[in-house]
């Protein structure tokens, strides 16, 4: 669980995550940077590790990259 920030004036679009409540404590209080996009009725984003100081900076390289489809 944690506290979304979303910045869209940057491409990819950035969020912000400070996680609240975590089943790994070690991460509650860190934040996980990551980038999105959303095209169509697909959501794609990108994060690293909680934590981590840096953003990853496409959906290719760095971060886990997770794609959802809005089913109909």
């Amino acid at each position: 669980m944690g506290t979304f920030t979303i910045n869209t004036q940057t491409n990819p679009k950035q969020f912000d995550i400070v996680i609240t409540d975590c089943v790994s404590s070690d991460f509650i209080g860190t934040t996980a940077l990551g980038i999105y996009m959303i095209e169509n009725n697909i959501l794609t984003f990108s994060g690293n590790e909680p934590g981590a100081t840096i953003r990853p900076t496409n959906f290719t390289e760095g971060g886990r990259v997770f794609i959802l489809t809005k089913q109909q």
